[in-house]
Order: C-alpha cells, then structure tokens, then sequence
C-alpha cells in the first residue's frame, strides 16, 4: 500500500513538475529526469515485494508469547523473526503449540512477506528434526 501511494504521489509531482510554467526549460528537464529515477526506484520496490513473497528463505520460528515474549501474543502463536524483530505468522495455518514451538526455537523454510506489522506466508515447513520440543500448559 505504501507503495501505491508513492507512485501515486511521483506520478502527482511529475504532472505538476512538467504543467509550471514558470520553470525554464533546462530545470524542467533535471526535474523530469528526477521523477522518471523516483519512479523507477519505486518500481523497483514493487519488483522486490512481489519476489519477497515468492522466495522461500530459512528463518528463526517460535511460540509467540512462550519463547519470543511478544506483547500482545494471544494463547500459542506461531511467530517468526525476520531481521531482529519478530512476527505473527499468518497466512499458513501454523499451530505454535501442536507443532512444537513453545519450548525452544526452531528453523524453518517460509515464503511470504510482512505485511502491516504481521508476516503473512505463503509456505512454512519446519525443517528436519526442528520443533516437537512441547511443553504442559
């Protein structure tokens, strides 16, 4: 979303950039070139998003609330931590505590994305001889 709004905001300032008139041509030339390089980074952005999603990387998964100590955290969560910060696992459904999650840590193959403050999968496959270490509740 943050995305669309920064084309939609590029492509704003390009219109008003080429419509003033009292902007000698040269300038709005630099001024055009500008926005053409704001509007490809952006693209770029878009580009990385959607591969992000796609690509299936290794990652640190753990009960939300038992191991990683999330505020907030809800009962058994599966959450997952993506550059020092952790996540609530949606999109794969993914039982914290039945796959064994709340006594320690483990490893996991994920695709997907984080997405308003959650990361939002696409795949999630606990690597061999990861989990299962489960506790009473």
């Amino acid at each position: 979303m943050k995305t669309l709004t920064s084309l939609s905001l590029m492509f704003a300032l390009l219109f008003v950039v080429s419509c003033k008139k009292e902007t000698p041509a040269a300038d709005t030339g630099t001024a055009a070139e500008s926005a053409v390089a704001a509007l490809t980074e952006a693209a770029g952005e878009v580009t990385d998003a959607v591969a992000a999603s796609t690509e299936t990387a290794e990652y640190e998964v753990a009960c939300a609330g038992c191991i990683f100590k999330m505020a907030g955290a809800k009962g058994c969560q599966a959450a997952i931590k993506v550059d020092d910060k952790t996540y609530l696992i949606k999109g794969t459904p993914v039982d914290a505590h039945v796959v064994g999650l709340c006594g320690a840590s483990a490893k996991a193959n994920l695709s997907g994305a984080v997405k308003d403050g959650v990361f939002v999968a696409t795949s999630f496959a606990l690597l061999p001889g990861e989990g299962g270490h489960g506790h009473d509740h």
